[in-house]
């Protein structure tokens, strides 16, 4: 008995090793932008863990994230209502989750996701961003305001203050109150100059006052910055005598 025992405990230490192993394969290819293997071999695995083992979890969010590269979000979503199932608690899970509702337009999926977490801590300054910036998307200016106004008073680094500030002057803009639109963009642009949407979203307020001198510049710079599909439209239409 204490032979097949210890046969036992050799088989199941050499079974976590290659499973370790394999993740870091796996790891590895995503890494590599290998998106469709790393998934592969996570499949391979998957059928023989234990949902408790704390592997099960990684290679969930291993594959959760490949999906999300290759921009199959419904695949994504199905893994991640996985991982918030194992940990309802963990906001970064929503809030991924939201993000990923929000690109295949789920709408209301996305604010319910974004509730859910601001329900777990109401004081977390990237779930009211996040509400803020979604509430803008799906025109719900009033809400993004708000949502931004209460993520405003609590403590939040440069990047997320710029955020809030960007979101809630994405909100004046759809209630067409552009001066505060500008004032709450312009103080976004101070605290991170690397915000593109603060650009962009500048530029829309401009465009929107028929004060085009510097629609062009802010669009420009939005996309020098990386919001190139965020800016394609816009500078189509109002980049025209310029290379875009």
């Amino acid at each position: 008995m204490k032979l097949a025992l210890i046969k036992t405990a050799i088989w199941t230490l050499s079974h976590l090793i290659v499973q370790k192993d394999t993740f870091i394969d796996a790891a590895n290819l995503y890494t590599n932008k290998q998106y469709a293997q790393s998934i592969s071999l996570c499949n391979t695995v998957l059928p023989r863990l234990n949902v408790k083992d704390t592997l099960y979890e990684k290679y969930i969010l291993l594959r959760g994230s490949a999906y999300f590269e290759m921009h199959d979000f419904d695949s994504s979503i199905k893994d991640y209502l996985i991982l918030i199932g194992l940990k309802p608690k963990e906001i970064p899970y929503r809030i991924n989750l939201a993000y990923m509702y929000g690109e295949i337009k789920r709408f209301d999926d996305c604010l319910t996701t974004l509730n859910n977490a601001l329900e777990i801590d109401t004081t977390n300054t990237v779930t009211l961003s996040n509400l803020s910036y979604y509430s803008g998307q799906f025109f719900k200016y009033s809400d993004a305001v708000r949502y931004a106004e209460k993520g405003l008073k609590y403590p939040a680094d440069s990047a997320v203050k710029s955020a809030l500030l960007n979101n809630k002057g994405y909100g004046y803009i759809g209630l067409k109150r552009y001066s505060e639109a500008l004032n709450n963009i312009n103080l976004a642009i101070k605290f991170d100059p690397n915000n593109s949407f603060a650009y962009c979203f500048r530029a829309l307020a401009h465009i929107r006052l028929k004060q085009m001198e510097t629609v062009c510049d802010d669009l420009n710079k939005a996309k020098e910055l990386g919001g190139v599909a965020l800016t394609e439209e816009l500078r189509k239409k109002y980049c025209t005598l310029q290379k875009i």
